[in-house]
């Protein structure tokens, strides 16, 4: 059976080479179909085709597991009523094999099937003939379709033992939010003109186990439906939270659900429509577009890696090695470090280590702590910033929390450290001024210059209010750019400053495509700094008030927003909550009227959106008028 017909002529050609090895797999079939407590007969070596049967008979093989979730009874029903709906639908007789015996899995048999349902199956279910044969029907042209503990991985699973089972069904999860386990929440359509999302309602809220997935399966599937995790709290995948998806196995077909944990499930006419949806895709009787979202558009992410602390900051070195530095441990041990709650036993570190990652060296949970590197200079890393220094090929952090002597941990530091491969980690020349969150930018001569940064007090301390320029053709010591010092720049803000935003936290620096100055934005203050001489700061006026302040959903150009030139000339800028390291409003909105608001919200941003400007001035190089 197959929706998509070829012409009678080859039909009755390709039916015809296949009626033996089909009558030899039916006979195991009917083998298969009495009590499997037994060995299952063997029948005589035949090259049996792989794939959706095209014979006008709708054959499933229903394999489920009764010693996980007591639902399987009802999904089996439901899996059952469905497809005698397809049946009468589409004009065909509908044979069924239901099963809890692995056994059924053979080349031969699968070969007469069209579809295999996974209903609430569990734990390891096959050895590697059965594996084998799986993979060698799904691959070749058949059809799966698995719910809910299908997906399901605590303990040792199938998804441990066999890679391809993870592809088979897109996602594993470990966990759910909990008390109660069970929860109303909002599942939400993705494309509403897909034929597998047809008679289902745009949204709809119902009640279930809403499960985490260890690693998100949006880039590699076609995501039919989305959980809303606003909508039931707790839930750790974020805004994109796949909950029903198809996919594209070379020409095989896959249709995964996470819903469906009580047998009331089964009842539900948006459950019952989509499964009706998904049986008859995997069984090749709806044709569907399931291929995943082009990745040289949408991007996608890795695999999880593991990582020796947590870094506050990551740097490419010239090797093409990760330098990244941030807590590190506390002396306690978190038997669960990777899991959704992070590394309990973990404190601010940049001044102990830092940690040197080669991605050509697959890193695993033994070696994770192998390239770890100890920090023997006088800078605490942390609150520092990082920046190339191509002259050298080196890494340079600068700045950051001074521990030397009687010094608060919060205060300013001269300290400036480089890291290359074949050094390490080495005190460079300090600068001129203490600087606590300063930010640095290599110029496009190979010059690195330094600015904002607090002296003393951390986020309450004084905004250096003057630059300084780094060239290393001109020695090893830096300049003070006393021509740029500028309060409205790099002070606080407030009195005839504007209001107070210390401006001196981060300064968002960018090189400026057409001259070669570095644009700026820092608060809601707009400016750019000219690095010739003794340099020379120009306002460039500040961002609509309407912009800047949001009110309940923050300031995005607060202190903890981030931002990124994203082509030349046009800058994003996102999140951040307040003025300050925490208070305020929980994220932010984009720093643009015309874009939504971002979601969730970022106190800690890595999205950006476009910025506008306002004010005096013409509109500044890299920061365009918004439309």
């Amino acid at each position: 059976m197959n929706l998509l017909r070829r012409p009678d002529r080859r039909r009755t050609a390709r039916r015809s080479r296949r009626a033996p090895a089909r009558l030899a797999a039916m006979l195991v079939a009917l083998a298969v179909a009495v009590p499997l407590g037994g060995a299952v007969a063997q029948a005589a070596p035949a090259q049996a085709a792989v794939g959706s049967v095209d014979d006008g008979v709708l054959r499933v093989l229903l394999f489920y597991k009764p010693n996980f979730h007591a639902s399987h009874v009802q999904a089996r029903q439901a899996v059952r009523d469905l497809a005698t709906q397809l049946g009468t639908e589409y004009s065909q007789p509908v044979e069924i094999q239901e099963t809890e015996d692995a056994a059924a899995f053979t080349t031969e048999n699968l070969a007469t099937k069209d579809t295999v349902v996974f209903a609430q199956t569990g734990g390891v279910l096959f050895n590697v003939a059965q594996r084998a044969a799986l993979e060698s029907y799904i691959r070749g042209g058949g059809g799966y379709m698995g719910m809910h503990y299908a997906g399901w991985s605590v303990g040792q699973s199938e998804h441990d033992v066999n890679p391809f089972y993870a592809r088979l069904v897109g996602a594993m999860s470990e966990g759910h939010p909990e008390n109660p386990a069970v929860r109303p929440g909002r599942v939400v359509v993705e494309d509403s003109a897909h034929p597998l999302t047809q008679g289902l309602p745009a949204e709809f809220t119902r009640s279930d186990e809403w499960y985490d997935w260890l690693v998100n399966p949006a880039p590699n599937v076609r995501t039919l439906l989305n959980a809303d995790e606003s909508s039931y709290g707790g839930g750790n995948n974020g805004t994109d939270h796949p909950i029903t998806w198809c996919q594209e196995i070379d020409a095989g077909r896959s249709w995964y659900t996470g819903m469906g944990h009580e047998g009331t499930a089964y009842a539900e006419a948006p459950i019952r429509a989509q499964m009706k949806n998904g049986l008859a895709y995997s069984s090749g009787l709806l044709p569907a577009d399931c291929s995943a979202p082009d990745k040289a558009e949408q991007g996608a992410w890795s695999g999880v890696t593991p990582w020796p602390l947590v870094p506050i900051n990551a740097a490419l070195t010239s090797d093409g090695k990760v330098q990244s530095f941030g807590s590190v441990s506390s002396g306690c041990t978190d038997n669960t470090p990777y899991d959704f709650g992070g590394n309990s036993c973990v404190t601010q570190g940049g001044q102990m280590e830092i940690d040197v990652w080669d991605p050509a060296e697959p890193r695993t949970a033994a070696n994770v702590a192998d390239n770890v590197v100890a920090n023997t200079t006088y800078t605490d890393l942390f609150c520092s910033m990082q920046v190339q220094m191509p002259h050298r090929r080196a890494t340079m952090t600068v700045g950051g929390d001074d521990t030397l002597g009687g010094n608060a941990p919060n205060d300013g530091s001269l300290g400036v450290t480089s890291y290359t491969t074949n050094q390490g980690l080495r005190t460079e020349a300090p600068m001129n001024f203490a600087r606590w969150y300063p930010t640095g930018t290599t110029l496009p001569d190979g010059s690195v210059v330094v600015q904002g940064g607090s002296l003393e007090g951390g986020p309450g301390g004084a905004g250096v209010l003057t630059p300084e320029i780094y060239t290393p053709d001109e020695g090893s010591s830096w300049k003070l750019l006393n021509g740029a010092t500028s309060a409205a720049a790099y002070g606080d803000g407030g009195g005839v400053n504007g209001p107070d935003e210390n401006r001196w936290w981060y300064p968002r620096a960018f090189v400026a495509p057409g001259n070669g100055n570095v644009f700026n934005i820092t608060g809601t203050q707009m400016y750019e700094l000219d690095p010739s001489g003794d340099g020379a700061v120009t306002l460039r006026g500040t961002l609509p008030a309407d912009v800047a302040n949001q009110g309940g959903l923050g300031n995005p150009v607060g202190a903890t927003s981030t931002a990124t030139m994203y082509r030349p000339g046009k800058i994003l800028q996102v999140g951040g909550g307040w003025w300050a390291n925490g208070g305020g409003p929980a994220g932010a909105a984009p720093a643009s009227p015309s874009t939504s608001p971002a979601a969730p919200t970022r106190p800690w941003s890595r999205r950006p959106s476009p910025c506008s400007t306002s004010g005096t001035g013409p509109p500044p190089p890299c920061c365009p008028t918004a439309t």
